[in-house]
């Protein structure tokens, strides 16, 4: 699946991380994206953003930011604007991504499991943003996106990719059931196994 992005987007969806790792939750107006995205905060997920998120590539990795004037905001129906714990206020570590050194490469997620860059690839600096800082500011790599507007139907389902930005992601459908919320969870802290 590809997108039409191109540079510096603003997305209308929601995002949460575990550390820098964050999931991208995409999905029509009403579909669930906040419900989900609240329910990773209550495991111990922070706050990327609610409703509008701004992608970029930095060093090779996609990075989720909140949207204008959105940060540390989240919707929740029934209850209206609550107020959330951002992500990492510090700048994130990129330098353990492909490509660091010159700010070119490819995505961090492997193309087989999505658990990050391959051993050895690794460029040796954090590459600055556009005056000199390093990634901050609410901001995390994304590692997979979920689609809210697709149901899962395979119980071990193939492994399946979107293009954002011309970074190629693990992609995830909305699987049915309580189940979902921790999986994604335990993909955000280890990835997923990739069959031999």
């Amino acid at each position: 699946m590809s997108s039409p992005l191109s540079g510096n987007e603003i997305l209308h969806a929601s995002c949460v991380a575990i550390n820098d790792r964050a999931v991208l939750i995409l999905g029509p107006s009403g579909s669930g994206k906040s419900t989900l995205a609240l329910q990773l905060m209550a495991y111990g997920a922070r706050l990327v953003g609610d409703d509008r998120i701004r992608l970029s590539v930095e060093g090779g990795a996609l990075v989720a930011w909140p949207g204008p004037g959105l940060s540390g905001l989240i919707e929740a129906r029934g209850m209206g604007i609550l107020r959330a714990d951002r992500a990492a206020e510090e700048p994130m570590d990129i330098s353990d991504l492909p490509g660091a050194e010159t700010g070119a490469g490819r995505s961090a997620c492997r193309a087989d499991d999505g658990r990050g860059p391959a051993p050895g690839t690794a460029g040796a600096a954090p590459v600055p943003r556009a005056g000199g800082a390093g990634i901050g500011h609410a901001a995390a790599r994304v590692v997979c996106v979920v689609d809210l507007d697709r149901s899962e139907a395979e119980r071990m389902p193939p492994s399946r990719h979107m293009s954002l930005l011309g970074q190629s992601v693990p992609l995830f459908y909305r699987a049915e059931g309580a189940h979902f919320a921790p999986a994604l969870l335990q993909f955000l802290k280890a990835g997923r196994h990739a069959p031999s």
